[in-house]
């Protein structure tokens, strides 16, 4: 057996008059391909405070976006630019032109190119508490204005947070923006003093409709965290306003659900709940979800799983009514990472540790970002492909780990998944779940993938060889400001082709016949590009700590591919039995399993 140990410390929480902690690296940190230790990517909540926050660069121009530069929203204001009236932004977002208002976010640009940060740092510096309701239906954030319905009516240049203007007087570059399913509108606005009404329509172009698939964030957080303080009814207006339709709650060791946040915000036509909890212990964090939410109990009814073993934690955790499904999140964070705690190098065979889980987070806010020295998406998908290689089925997904309201934020990664009913109210949790475990996934952080193979088969599909071939069908849609660049094809785990997507494309068509042997097999699909998207879609995390920014990439669940015509699937190395076990850090003197986290802290 395997036993690997964390060091944890806290740090003071000024304002909310608490403790935060966070998590060191591992003992040993995890090896990068050259052999070389990459160190821990820093965790969510603690930035080092003597450390200013830098400042982002000016936006980048988004093509045929919206109105010219000089036009300045409309207002009713005369010629003379003063009604004598109070300065009112008048917003509406739309999906599409003459569309209906859908939740959206709204970032203001000052001339100088600077984006407006609304509200206070709670400390460290994250916002949780310091956001400020600027009118019904609109929250001001460090990172834009959440617009809960899609349109409000906001005061400028009065004191509208903590006493001081949330919205100063001046002219800004308005961006409003929702998800990479949408184009991003952009404008300039004259809010100086005495402009009256001024009006912001901005509809968001479609950039690609799915019928069938809903997307879903399954990792996020909020003040049930014990890391997080945010609002569960602040976190739901998020997730709307970045297009999720399906939010997973997974405070850490807590079972949660935010049905009725969305219900009491009226929101269920846009977004739905799944309850659930993240395993939060020294061995790694897991997903399981749906849970059963107890709020009579502590904890909402989470068990402790912090002193059990990698087998035991799986086994206890599919003891659960349903089952739940099981998923692994970050693990190659650096810490909190059940792979970089077994030391498994991401390609050996047998791994160091069990690995009878369902679903692997391939895409995680803090890992989507690649640099010469620190390849953690690559690592991430290298994972992935090892496990189908030698037969371990998992599910593909992409969630944000979001738990403030900066640096990562909602929705970015996030997992389309394909249902049987699209509709969030009524939600159909039962055929959500059975989609997930079918595999009908495509995780990414921008671009999407229609797979087809043999003209029908989708992601998680089997579909039947006809002499020794298959027709593959590719198909990638992705808005202006998101360019990936290359799609590859992988057979049974060996890398079988990669192709070009020409530059600026926003919809990609391709076909092959590809052989695939006596034998059965898969066909997995991947895109990429090397630059960033947007900031204000994902947030400034990954821009600001020199780690380059969010790449574009998406990820299907595998095309099962039988072969031999038997009707079924074989894989085609099954996963061997035996594998070590893992066990979990060793107690403290006070016999208690040490603090990985908040969540573990709670425990107490």
């Amino acid at each position: 057996m395997t036993r690997r140990v964390a060091r944890c410390w806290t740090v003071a929480f000024g304002l909310l008059a608490g403790l935060r902690t966070a998590c060191g690296g591992l003992d040993a940190a995890s090896p990068t391909d050259d052999g070389e230790a990459s160190p821990p990517v820093t965790p969510s909540g603690w930035w080092p405070t003597e450390t200013p926050v830098p400042p982002l660069p000016p936006p980048v121009p988004v093509a045929d976006a919206g109105a010219e530069e000089d036009a300045g929203g409309v207002s009713d204001a005369p010629p003379d630019g003063d009604t004598g009236e109070p300065t009112l932004l008048v917003v509406t977002v739309t999906d599409g032109s003459g569309g209906p208002p859908i939740p959206a976010r709204v970032v203001l640009y000052d001339e100088s190119g600077v984006p407006l940060r609304i509200g206070r740092l709670d400390g460290d510096p994250v916002q949780d508490v310091g956001y400020c309701d600027l009118a019904p239906g609109a929250i001001g954030t460090w990172t834009g204005i959440a617009l809960t319905y899609g349109s409000a009516e906001i005061p400028i240049g009065v004191g509208t947070c903590d006493g001081r203007p949330a919205v100063p007087y001046g002219r800004y570059r308005a961006r409003a923006l929702r998800d990479t399913q949408h184009e991003i509108f952009e404008t300039w606005i004259d809010l100086r003093a005495g402009r009256g009404r001024v009006h912001l329509e901005a509809p968001l172009a479609r950039a690609f409709s799915l019928d069938g698939w809903v997307a879903a964030d399954l990792h996020v957080h909020a003040e049930n965290s014990g890391d997080s303080v945010l609002p569960r009814d602040v976190r739901v207006v998020t997730m709307a306003a970045a297009g999720i339709q399906v939010i997973g709650s997974t405070d850490h060791n807590f079972h949660a659900d935010y049905a009725a946040e969305i219900e009491s915000l009226g929101l269920g036509a846009f977004v739905a709940s799944l309850p659930g909890n993240e395993i939060s212990v020294g061995l790694g964090h897991f997903n399981v979800f749906p849970v059963e939410v107890s709020p009579a109990l502590p904890r909402g009814g989470a068990a402790d799983y912090s002193l059990l073993s990698a087998s035991a934690l799986f086994a206890a955790a599919r003891a659960l009514p349903g089952p739940p499904l099981l998923q692994v999140n970050h693990a190659r964070l650096g810490w909190a990472a059940y792979f970089d705690g077994a030391g498994w190098d991401g390609v050996s065979w047998p791994p160091p540790m069990p690995v009878d889980f369902d679903a692997l987070e391939v895409l995680s806010g803090f890992l989507a970002y690649e640099t010469p020295a620190d390849q953690r998406l690559g690592r991430a998908v290298q994972d992935f492909y090892t496990l189908w290689r030698n037969g371990v089925q998992v599910i593909a997904l992409g969630n944000s780990d979001t738990h403030h309201l900066n640096l990562i934020l909602a929705g970015f990664p996030r997992s389309y998944v394909r249902v049987p009913d699209a509709r969030t109210e009524p939600f159909d949790d039962v055929g959500f779940v059975q989609a997930l475990r079918g595999r009908h996934t495509v995780a990414t952080t921008g671009p999407f993938l229609d797979v087809r193979v043999e003209g029908s088969a989708g992601p998680g599909d089997l579909a039947t060889a006809t002499g020794g071939s298959v027709v593959l069908e590719v198909h990638l849609r992705q808005p202006t400001h998101v360019h990936a660049t290359r799609l590859r094809v992988w057979v049974g785990g060996t890398l079988r082709r990669t192709v070009d997507i020409p530059p600026g494309t926003t919809a990609f068509h391709w076909s092959s016949r590809e052989a695939v042997g006596p034998a059965d097999t898969w066909i997995g699909v991947d895109a990429a590009g090397d630059d960033p998207i947007l900031w204000e879609l994902p947030g400034d995390y990954l821009y600001l700590n020199g780690r380059g920014g969010m790449l574009p990439f998406a990820i299907i669940s595998p095309v099962r591919i039988d072969a031999n015509g038997d009707g079924s699937y074989a894989p085609p190395t099954l996963p061997l039995k035996g594998v070590p076990d893992l066990l979990p850090p060793p107690p403290g003197p006070d016999g208690l399993p040490p603090a990985w986290d908040c969540g573990d802290l709670l425990l107490r």
